[in-house]
């Protein structure tokens, strides 16, 4: 324990605090200086025996008019990023709001602090290659995945998801686009051919109030559907998704928390939704089975956990309407966001790999 002083300007505020709790306070302290206008308050803090005693710097009050900028980054991502900003008054909170938000496009920005002034750096993540492959006693299957993140230098996400044999084809596309303009935009195309044909487009501008989006779109299917987007993408990740036709509604609700995952489905005209692969009913393949009406859920837990290694037992379970539901369970491994895999009860295997463009 120490006697704790911290002195800012013509104020002071003393206490008993363990340092580390002393510490802490004059961080608090230099953030909310950050968070009014003044991010090059520094501290001078010394320590003798029992005594501490942090002398905070003010700084200079700092408005952001003409930020300096490293990296790659478009105008139209510059005015994205720094919309509502100029002219301000320097404030952290509101940057680190949007630096997470940059972030959901695969941009990662740092904020660095300089003599005179605070300079801002750009850096996409470029996107992966990887593929999806399960097998066991009836055969191999699979399916290649391709992503880009920041394209042009503006943010925007593509995902390609292929995959083709004798008797099927599948095929999704996803486009995320930051709002570079007013509200962003997602797009969603997907076409599978089995013993029939379906396909969709989803259209949907939407808005953002980080972590939260909310979006009108419209679905074709069959026809065309008013839709309604609702999500959360940090964690817990909830994503709802709402389209109405028909005098029905139809949709799919998405929840991830940690290692518990839920997918409820109700699709309206041609909208169906794949049930299998790595990310949904492990043992079914990635292609060969999409239903209009289902409730998944996954169960990872992690009981070995070693650096980026997670490791444990793991149950799904798929529940469908007219058919009796189905349960899978074994051991999962999981190594970052690259590698994963898995080996059922029933010795069904499967290996997801990822590879950083």
């Amino acid at each position: 324990m120490v006697e704790a002083c911290i002195v800012l300007g013509s104020t002071f505020s003393c206490g008993v605090y363990p340092v580390e709790e002393a510490d802490s306070a004059v961080r608090s302290v230099l953030r909310r200086l950050a968070n009014s206008g003044y991010p090059f308050a520094r501290a001078r803090v010394s320590v003798n025996g029992g005594e501490y005693v942090a002398v905070v710097l003010k700084g200079r009050f700092y408005v952001l008019n003409s930020p300096r900028v490293k990296g790659k980054a478009s105008s139209h991502f510059l005015k994205w990023f720094f919309r509502g900003m100029y002219g301000k008054a320097f404030s952290l909170e509101e940057v680190e709001s949007r630096r997470r938000l940059a972030g959901f496009y695969g941009v990662k920005v740092s904020v660095m602090r300089g003599d005179s002034e605070v300079v801002f750096g750009f850096e996409g993540e470029g996107g992966s290659v990887g593929a999806q492959i399960s097998g066991g006693e009836t055969g191999v299957w699979g399916v290649l995945l391709l992503s880009g993140e920041h394209l042009l230098s503006s943010g925007i996400s593509v995902s390609l998801a292929a995959s083709y044999d004798s008797t099927s084809a599948f095929t999704r596309l996803k486009v995320d686009l930051p709002p570079l303009l007013p509200s962003g935009l997602m797009g969603e195309a997907e076409y599978f051919r089995g013993d029939s044909v379906f396909y969709r487009f989803i259209s949907v501008p939407y808005v953002w109030s980080y972590p939260f989006r909310a979006g009108l779109g419209v679905l074709f299917s069959e026809g065309f559907f008013p839709t309604l987007v609702l999500e959360r993408v940090s964690d817990p990740y909830i994503s709802a998704f709402l389209t109405a036709g028909s005098g029905e509604l139809g949709g799919r609700l998405w929840f991830k928390r940690g290692w518990f995952y839920l997918l409820v489905f109700r699709g309206l005209g041609r909208w169906r939704e794949r049930v299998g692969g790595m990310d949904r009913f492990r043992e079914i393949p990635y292609t060969s089975l999409f239903s209009q009406e289902f409730a998944l859920v996954r169960v990872d837990v992690p009981v070995v956990r070693i650096g980026r290694l997670r490791t444990g037992p793991f149950a799904d379970a798929l529940f469908e309407r007219r058919r009796p539901p189905l349960y899978a369970y074994g051991i999962f491994l999981k190594v970052g966001d690259g590698f994963s895999a898995f080996i059922s009860a029933r010795r069904l295997v499967g290996v997801d790999v990822k590879v950083s463009l």
